[in-house]
């Protein structure tokens, strides 16, 4: 069509469609995160970043954006090289900590939220326990747990297998790696269910 003719202009409809394809992006990136297809999750991932880096109306996924970069960077959870933060020192859950510390909290899943950002705190410490990294482990205990407050006896019971390098020791079987995700994986179904329907699945 040839600028000037009926119709509305080229690149109102480019945003909209675009808008369509980061909605699509974003629901088949849950959906893969959910179902373990590690290699159709980050091809979904690449899409939908490269998709909102073009969007002109990056507030309309605002919503969508921290819980996009949580996933990722949980995604990524047990590899301790991958980076997502200027301060390299930090791990990859420590930076999911702070996304989902992003994503907005309805209230009737505050009690799930709750329970993810606790394992999310433990698995940051283990997973580097189980990679022999003991000392970033103690460095992550402290970053993440308070000397005071709620969590004191678990910080007290982190600091002791972290001197006894036990990262498979029977407490830890409360927080594991599976239940976290398990909780995540809930989370995200929850949130989807929640969001409208996305328009390309539903055409």
């Amino acid at each position: 069509m040839e600028e000037g003719t009926d119709g509305p202009p080229f690149d109102d409809t480019a945003a909209v469609a675009t808008n369509w394809m980061c909605d699509f992006m974003f629901a088949s990136m849950c959906f893969y995160f959910r179902e373990d297809r590690a290699e159709d999750f980050q091809r979904s991932t690449h899409m939908l970043e490269w998709l909102l880096e073009g969007s002109q109306k990056i507030d309309a996924h605002r919503k969508t954006i921290p819980i996009a970069q949580f996933l990722m960077r949980v995604a990524e959870g047990k590899n301790l090289d991958s980076q997502f933060d200027t301060d390299e020192s930090l791990t990859p859950l420590e930076t999911a900590l702070m996304a989902f510390n992003q994503i907005e909290e309805e209230e009737d899943l505050k009690h799930l939220h709750e329970e993810i950002e606790l394992v999310l705190k433990v698995q940051a410490v283990v997973t580097c326990m189980e990679k022999g990294r003991f000392k970033l482990s103690a460095e992550i205990l402290d970053r993440l747990f308070k000397e005071s407050g709620s969590n004191k006896y678990l910080r007290m019971k982190l600091t002791m297998l972290i001197e006894k390098k036990d990262p498979y020791h029977e407490f830890l079987q409360n927080f594991t790696y599976a239940q976290m995700m398990k909780k995540i994986k809930s989370d995200i179904a929850l949130k989807m269910k929640e969001r409208p329907s996305v328009f390309l699945l539903k055409e």
